[in-house]
């Protein structure tokens, strides 16, 4: 019998076919998870279903005879499990508002409860997105959002949705940024949403939510951006909002908040932007807060204070303490002395 010596041809071709048969033995099972997982499929279906008007056929590859994860667009998987992590269906927004014909119409499915391993749902300016916030993803957004323990980001800015904001959004562990401005959500801020410990960036702003701003917002300990503004807001601004270590940007426009500036704002030490203006406050602005080291941009012009303005070192405009007839001092007249 004839055996191949190590550097003939015979040897070489041999050696390539064992290499390439152990290879696809090894990768093929590797390869075929990436395959969707079914249930996941099965949800994306149904949250297609609840699309009536999908300008430019956004979800035009989303059928069922394909694979979610290799063939859909805006839909990515984890390839080691095959599981669903993120849907990110944008539309295109400027200055001037929304582009509609970017968009969709249409409800958030329950079903998207069901995605467990999803970490980023975006559908950011979408115009047409509209009905509750599914209680699968939190409530009117889906009850059952808090499911979905693998969340970090959730972004329907810029659409339709209405109703509350569910209170089990609060179980949403990873939850890094929140971000539903430009809504029609209303009623309350859950106090569950103060249990979300990862959270960075918390955007209500431009709904019509009312009642009091928790006063345990202090235990976001490390949010950085937090806008709450053109809503129905009443109550005061808690004090806990100065344990924010990591707050860089605080806005409350536009709302019907009452009682003072607490002097706690000034141990945000990471604050650049303060915007208070158009609410009810009453009473003199904090020092701290006005000499805060980073902060650029201060406006609480349109309340009910009084008192003269401490001093600082900011080229903050008169406009920005206006329309408050008790208020004086630089850059406003000066004060009166009896």
């Amino acid at each position: 019998m004839k055996t191949c010596k190590k550097n003939s041809p015979t040897y070489t071709i041999i050696l390539i076919f064992f290499v390439v048969l152990v290879s696809n033995t090894i990768l093929i099972p590797l390869l075929l998870v990436e395959s969707c997982d079914p249930i996941d499929k099965e949800a994306l279906l149904e949250f297609k279903r609840g699309i009536q008007d999908n300008w430019f056929q956004r979800l035009g590859t989303w059928v069922p005879q394909t694979d979610c994860c290799t063939t859909w667009d805006d839909v990515t998987c984890d390839p080691a499990t095959g599981r669903v992590v993120k849907i990110s269906l944008i539309g295109f927004w400027d200055e001037f508002g929304v582009d509609t014909a970017y968009g969709m119409e249409g409800t958030i499915s329950p079903f998207v409860g069901n995605l467990t391993h999803l970490q980023i749902f975006n559908l950011r300016a979408l115009a047409g997105i509209s009905g509750p916030i599914p209680s699968e993803l939190g409530n009117e957004i889906p009850l059952d959002i808090g499911k979905l323990k693998h969340l970090t980001r959730i972004d329907l800015s810029y659409n339709h949705i209405y109703g509350s904001i569910p209170t089990s959004i609060g179980k949403l562990s990873q939850l890094q940024a929140l971000l539903l401005p430009y809504n029609n959500l209303s009623g309350s801020i859950p106090t569950s949403i103060t249990q979300l410990s990862q959270l960075q960036d918390l955007h209500l702003d431009h709904n019509q939510l009312t009642g009091v701003i928790p006063t345990s917002v202090g235990k976001l300990s490390l949010l950085q951006n937090l806008f709450l503004d053109h809503n129905k807001l009443n109550g005061t601004i808690p004090s806990s909002i100065g344990n924010l270590k990591h707050l860089q940007v605080l806005e409350m426009v536009s709302n019907r908040l009452s009682g003072r500036i607490p002097k706690q704002l000034g141990n945000a030490k990471e604050l650049k932007r303060v915007l208070l203006s158009r609410n009810r406050l009453n009473g003199s602005i904090p020092s701290k807060v006005l000499n805060l080291e980073k902060l650029q941009v201060f406006d609480v012009s349109r309340n009910q204070l009084s008192g003269e303005i401490p001093a600082h070192n900011l080229s903050i405009p008169a406009s920005a303490f206006s329309r408050n007839l008790g208020l004086c001092g630089a850059p406003l007249p000066p004060c009166k002395r009896l």
